[in-house]
């Protein structure tokens, strides 16, 4: 199949304004509650019996579209609710032609795990650490927004979740230099880096990359990926690789098949669930 180089396309949907369905076993959900003045910066709650792991999932998109009214993520934090978790599931600011998603959409996250831990114990959230989770372009910002709140505010985030995240866009960068502009898969790259390819710095392809964010204070980590999807395997064998050689905790699952992004999330989901509850 055609790799992913450049850009992932997830298409987003309207969010609603009021208070949702729910299960019968389950606690109403609460939507569109303001962590921030943006009118992106809104989350949905999906609440449990207290105290519960508190996990924040961020949707992919290509981080230019995408909302947590998409099905998938209702869908993954209906379920994560269900097994005993109060769950998280955020929109935040999306780039675009005039402003990169670095450090715009981590510092998204950052706000919101901060309006959790100040707030999540009213919706049954044990807020003394959060776990994070997401796929595609979100695995990408829920590794390096946890990397980052970590370094300022160590042990908060507890794990990560990665579902086929680009970890390295060094790596993708010089992969699609090699390549006409017809071949290169989409554009979002450069929009989040905030570059054209060709005069992308070091820096501005290494800051955003989790490869490189690596220290002693980098949480726990569950990467997953498919053998034969749009981000390729190489993107997480070599995250995982580095974060165990710098004595790190990582766990690898490689799944056959070409499903991307959460929607691994029901070939992994006792593993995930486990790893969620450490």
């Amino acid at each position: 199949m055609r790799r992913w180089g450049l850009g992932f396309c997830l298409v987003g949907l309207i969010a609603v304004a009021v208070v949702a369905d729910s299960r019968p076993s389950e606690r109403p959900r609460v939507v569109d509650v303001s962590y921030g003045a943006d009118s992106r910066q809104r989350l949905d709650i999906y609440p449990a019996e207290a105290p519960s792991p508190a996990v924040i999932i961020v949707h992919g998109g290509g981080w230019t579209r995408g909302d947590k009214q998409l099905p998938e993520i209702r869908e993954s934090s209906l379920r994560l609710q269900e097994r005993g978790f109060a769950v998280f599931s955020i929109n935040y600011r999306l780039a675009d032609d005039d402003r990169p998603g670095e450090p715009m959409q981590s510092e998204d996250v950052a706000l919101a795990v901060s309006w959790i831990l100040d707030n999540g114990a009213q919706y049954g959230a044990d807020a003394s650490g959060i776990r994070l989770l997401g796929g595609s372009s979100g695995a990408q910002l829920v590794s390096l927004a946890g990397q980052k709140i970590n370094a300022a505010r160590p042990g908060v985030i507890r794990g990560v979740v990665a579902m086929s995240g680009p970890m390295d866009f060094v790596r993708i960068v010089e992969g699609n230099l090699d390549l006409s502009a017809r071949d290169r898969d989409g554009k979002t790259v450069p929009i989040y880096l905030g570059c054209r390819l060709a005069e992308c710095t070091i820096e501005q392809m290494q800051g955003p990359s989790p490869i490189y964010n690596i220290t002693a204070t980098t949480p726990p980590f569950l990467i997953v990926n498919s053998d034969d999807e749009i981000v390729p395997v190489e993107q997480a064998q070599a995250m995982h690789d580095a974060l165990t050689a710098a004595g790190r905790t990582s766990t690898l699952r490689i799944v056959p098949g070409q499903d991307h992004g959460l929607s691994l999330f029901g070939a992994v989901e006792d593993d995930m669930v486990r790893f969620l509850r450490k």
